[in-house]
């Protein structure tokens, strides 16, 4: 701990003990871990809220300004958990909340039903912004930022199938200063879109492009303190390393670091891992992996079944032949109603290194997750979160569906899409 850090909490118990109010855990107030638990499974952690549930809160909570950030809007028929978000989203702009939210041009094309609903709203503002045309890839990050204060940041796309049928991870963040600095990445992004139905940037949106001039940089690294034994240290990092507003550092090389700091246990998952891109062999995540192996730590990785598909299996059974690795697939039965496309699979995005530090993030283990792509990450360093996620991984880990990946078997692909 810092000598201004000591100094600042020093003053903190010093102010709450002449209030009288207990001392509360800054940590525990912050950060809150958020899952979506697919129906019909045994997956749900009694200690973590649900995704909608949290959503709605930070919606009906909002006073001003609702900012949100995601690959896609995907709705089904009523009924469905997505709706009531979507609901108290309509609500919260009707009593004045301004709505702005961005999303993927690309995939605008494939879900544009619900980006026109809400463009059409009088509050609301829909941009879409063509990550393809500036860095090559999408804009893969997931978040919502409500009064500039509250931030959920993690795997959730806006689908309802991500809050039903697909497990997820993320994190809540009530912290103006690592709100501030994701903030500082959604606006660049924001002056970047074009709005919904215009042929031209909209004229009146911030001048902002990654190459503007600029005097200072936004913080990245934050203390909170719960007691002089026990702080967390939060740093905001994200992709690609071309679009980063200043202060703001590029995601994979602390990722890697992260990997490299492990000196017992490295656990991991993510739908997708492929180091294969542009036609070239990325290696950054992939060999991070194998030296930590390598050095005596225990490796273990949960990836989606998605990956038996011929494009990642080989490199994922690289993974699972070398020793020290175990590398398991995630499979969850179908739903009960039927088929579902696109869903019934686990999508979170998170890495623990000795139940210590930990990285929750919006990208795929890719080579254009981190190169070409919008993605979003936190990294955590110590307090009680990353044993949090630990536990959270030992359960999917744990679920008697996973399959420990064998080299020399010949896996057949899930079926995804019809």
């Amino acid at each position: 701990m810092n000598r201004l850090a000591v100094v600042l909490f020093i003053t903190l118990c010093a102010v709450l003990a002449r209030s009288g109010h207990a001392q509360q855990s800054e940590i525990s107030l912050a950060l809150e871990l958020v899952e979506s638990v697919p129906l019909e499974t045994l997956l749900d952690d009694p200690m973590m809220r649900n995704t909608p549930e949290v959503w709605c809160e930070m919606i009906a909570g909002a006073d001003s300004l609702i900012q949100i950030e995601t690959f896609y809007v995907s709705v089904d028929t009523a009924g469905h958990a997505f709706s009531e978000v979507l609901a108290q989203l309509e609500l919260a702009q009707q009593r004045g909340v301004r709505i702005r939210l961005l999303a993927d041009a690309g995939f605008a094309r494939t879900y544009p039903e619900m980006l026109d609903t809400i463009a059409s709203w009088p509050d609301a503002e829909v941009r879409l912004l063509d990550v393809k045309a500036l860095w090559g890839g999408v804009l893969h990050a997931k978040c919502m930022v409500v009064d500039h204060d509250d931030l959920v940041v993690g795997s959730q796309n806006w689908d309802w199938r991500s809050l039903e049928h697909i497990r997820e991870l993320g994190v809540r963040v009530r912290h103006p200063g690592i709100v501030s600095a994701v903030g500082e990445i959604m606006a660049m992004d924001w002056s970047l879109g074009r709005r919904r139905g215009n042929s031209g940037r909209d004229p009146g949106a911030e001048a902002q492009s990654p190459g503007r001039a600029v005097t200072t940089a936004c913080r990245s690294i934050f203390v909170l303190e719960s007691s002089p034994n026990e702080s967390t240290v939060v740093r905001v990092a994200a992709s690609p390393s071309q679009a980063l507003p200043p202060g703001i550092p590029w995601d994979e090389p602390l990722l890697v670091e992260l990997i490299d700091s492990a000196a017992k246990m490295l656990r991991a998952q993510v739908l997708t891992f492929d180091p294969v891109g542009s036609r070239r062999y990325h290696e950054p995540l992939e060999c991070a992996l194998k030296r930590a192996a390598a050095r005596g730590v225990q490796v273990r990785i949960i990836l989606s079944n998605w990956n038996k598909r011929p494009g990642t299996l080989s490199y994922v059974k690289s993974l699972a032949a070398t020793p020290g690795i175990e590398v398991r697939f995630s499979n969850l039965p179908e739903w009960s109603g039927g088929f579902i496309p696109f869903a019934r699979v686990e999508h979170p995005k998170y890495a623990i290194a000795d139940d210590q530090r930990c990285w929750i993030g919006t990208s795929n283990w890719t080579h254009g997750g981190f190169n070409d792509s919008r993605n979003i990450s936190l990294f955590i360093d110590g307090g009680p979160l990353p044993d949090m996620v630990g536990r959270y991984f030992e359960t999917g880990w744990a679920n008697p569906s996973a399959e420990s990946v064998d080299p020399c078997v010949d896996y057949q692909p899930p079926h995804i899409a019809d």
